[in-house]
């Protein structure tokens, strides 16, 4: 058995994370804390601003670097002691790495948990979608129907949706920047797994490939589980998007101009 890892995964929604979430938790050996900045979910075990929340910490009281290391020392202190004798994990998206920061500090700094969670030597599992079309309209077909996992088609709206193109584009800029910048302060660390949505799963499990690469990144057997807790959305989204040709269109010439991060 391992020393107590910080398994931490980095992506955008509708990467796959919460069935890799699940999978990770089921083998027994993390303790998943999930989205941890998410902030629909205050109650759940782990959260930050619950955590802060039930400590009456306000953002005025971490303005400065030192107040805000010894929060977020104590924060993961008290993730490991809640994970017992399993490995932490995380998930911080990419629109939520600045929810801790110092008052003081330029935008295209490295975010401020990231440097600390290296510091620590966590484990990144980098996980980036090709399709950034169909990861987009992937959200917007789970908020249409008010459900994020195991989409049915029979959960399919009756009324195809018309997406607006230009926030589309702009969506399509936003997660292909964000994979530039975060990976820009992860290129020399050498404690970080890359997978491609599209190839992280195998019939909708976890790839053999990934498996292996977790095991020997955490340095101990893990025993993955044979059937997947979450399945992989049924809803066919060419048929449930009446304008999904143009999104793709233009989602295509969007990524054309970045030059995206390689799994």
């Amino acid at each position: 058995m391992s020393q107590q890892q910080i398994v931490c995964i980095v992506a955008r929604q509708r990467s796959g994370t919460t069935a890799l979430q699940a999978i990770l938790a089921h083998t027994g050996r993390l303790e998943n804390f999930g989205e941890i900045f998410h902030t629909d979910r205050l109650e759940k075990r782990g959260s930050f601003f619950g955590y802060c929340r039930e400590r009456n910490i306000l953002l005025s009281d971490v303005a400065t670097a030192p107040a805000l290391a010894k929060l977020v020392q104590e924060y993961i202190a008290h993730l490991r002691a809640l994970a017992e004798d399993r490995h932490v994990l995380i998930d911080v998206k990419y629109n939520s790495w600045e929810a801790v920061r110092p008052a003081w500090r330029y935008p295209q700094e490295e975010p401020y948990l990231l440097a600390v969670l290296k510091r620590m030597e966590a484990l990144f599992i980098f996980i980036q979608r090709i399709d950034v079309a169909a990861q987009i309209v992937s959200g917007h077909i789970a908020r249409a129907n008010d459900q994020w996992q195991n989409l049915s088609v029979d959960a399919k709206s009756e009324t195809p949706l018309e997406l607006d193109i230009r926030k589309i584009e702009r969506e399509a800029r936003h997660i292909c920047a964000a994979e530039v910048f975060l990976s820009r302060f992860l290129r020399k660390y050498k404690r970080v797994l890359r997978f491609n949505y599209e190839t992280l799963y195998e019939d909708g499990n976890l790839s053999a490939a990934a498996q292996r690469g977790i095991s020997e990144a955490i340095e101990e057997p893990l025993k993955f589980p044979a059937h997947p807790p979450i399945r992989k959305s049924a809803i066919d989204k060419a048929t449930s998007v009446r304008n999904y040709a143009e999104i793709v269109a233009a989602v295509e010439k969007v990524t054309a101009k970045h030059r995206r991060p390689t799994g």
